[in-house]
């Protein structure tokens, strides 16, 4: 989570492209293949073994990687847009936390 949110905080463009392309008539499927394969595969991944060893509870891995990787662009691109550091490590600290808390059994 902490590469991840890295990634995304150093580069908020992209956070903005796969949502605006996203939305592109005829391009929904391209783009979300390419972020699957990008981006969503390795954290459902990580979420299906963490799922396995009991460290993580997450419903479906594939849906639960979808809704991190929503959270994390979202929050990213909203830092972004109001002028602030997205590569503040205060701020990908906390993001990296919220999105753990997320899928920790109960």
């Amino acid at each position: 989570m902490t590469a991840l949110v890295a990634f995304l905080g150093s580069r908020p463009g992209v956070c903005a492209g796969l949502l605006a392309f996203a939305g592109a008539a005829g391009q929904l499927r391209s783009v979300m293949a390419a972020k699957d394969a990008a981006l969503a595969a390795p954290v459902a991944d990580i979420l299906r073994e963490g799922i396995q060893a009991g460290q993580f509870s997450a419903g479906e891995p594939g849906d639960a990687a979808n809704a991190i990787l929503g959270a994390a662009m979202i929050a990213t691109l909203a830092r972004w847009d109001r002028g602030e550091d997205s590569t503040s490590p205060a701020f990908q600290q906390a993001l990296t936390d919220q999105i753990v808390r997320s899928v920790l059994p109960t």
